[in-house]
């Protein structure tokens, strides 16, 4: 076994950084020539640093956008996400099943299925089949079903964010 069984680690909460420690795993994975598939859930901005930079410089990571140039908000139409997503869900599928990948990062999918966008029985049934991939899951809230798979939780907490005051995104830093 090439991964070590393939683990499930699972970052959620409200607080910052969850995708950031994700892509830490995606570096150090890339590192030791894994080959790594990124899906950005609800996220399709190509201006982002980390998109930028593994599209730039990085030939065993891949990156896929599942969302709009905006990020997905509450209470907004969710139906051009949900062709997005179920068009993503489909390419993770042929990923798992052809075994494509040593690590599969799905970031914000727990905002998916917080927002109905996912099922939590279609991602564990489809993640059921991982053999040796380690998939990391990351976003808001985090369901009992998800922690019954995770073999690694970390819950981010904010305790104090900029943004909050501020407004402000600051590129190299938030994006």
């Amino acid at each position: 076994m090439r991964n070590g069984g393939g683990r499930v680690i699972t970052y959620y909460g409200e607080g910052d950084g969850k995708t950031t420690a994700a892509l830490g795993h995606a570096v150090r994975a890339a590192g030791q020539d894994r080959k790594v598939i990124i899906f950005h859930f609800l996220k399709g901005r190509k201006n982002v640093g980390e998109y930028i930079y593994f599209q730039r410089n990085c030939d065993n990571i891949e990156v896929h956008l599942c969302g709009r140039p905006e990020f997905f908000i509450p209470g907004s139409d969710p139906k051009p996400y949900i062709e997005d997503i179920e068009n993503c869900m489909s390419q993770i599928e042929e990923i798992i099943k052809n075994n494509k990948c040593d690590m599969l990062i799905l970031d914000e999918i727990l905002y998916a299925i917080e927002y109905n966008m996912v099922s939590t029985r279609k991602l564990l049934e489809i993640l059921s089949r991982r053999g040796d991939m380690h998939v990391i899951l990351t976003g808001g809230k985090i369901t009992d079903e998800v922690k019954n798979i995770s073999d690694i939780i970390t819950e981010m907490k904010e305790i104090h964010h900029h943004y909050k005051h501020d407004r402000e995104t600051i590129e190299g830093l938030d994006y």
